[in-house]
């Protein structure tokens, strides 16, 4: 039960911080590079236990993969925070059903900025558009 009280908090806090953070210290980008996002998670003390988490929002789906180690995971990490995070809004749903889902950081909790960021999907890029 404390764990996963823990587990919520720390990805709340994520998905409040890392968009807006991320846009901040490198610009837009439809998908980020994993010393930006670890460099991101750290600057910002985020629990770094849930950082495949991040990966799997922030990175290209391919870069997710190399870092969470297996493509099924990070498939299963996006489809978690979708559920739980329901101010998202798929962009783009391939043939090989990796999703591009762009969210903005205001419908994570956070300052309602409308910083902008990605789960990287295979293919197709971001479209170029939020909610």
């Amino acid at each position: 039960m404390l764990q996963k009280i823990r587990k919520k908090f720390a990805l709340k806090k994520i998905f409040q911080r890392m968009p807006s953070t991320l846009v901040d210290r490198y610009g837009v980008s439809g998908a980020y590079t994993q010393g930006q996002v670890e460099k991101t998670m750290e600057a910002e003390s985020l629990n770094t236990d849930y950082i495949d988490y991040a990966y799997a929002a922030f990175l290209s789906f391919d870069d997710a993969v190399a870092c969470v180690g297996n493509e099924q995971m990070v498939l299963s990490i996006q489809s978690e925070v979708i559920q739980q995070y329901s101010n998202t809004s798929i962009n783009e749903v391939g043939n090989s059903g990796h999703s591009s889902i762009m969210f903005v950081a205001g419908g994570f909790g956070g300052d309602g900025g409308g910083s902008v960021g990605s789960f990287g999907g295979s293919g197709g890029g971001d479209g170029g558009g939020g909610s």
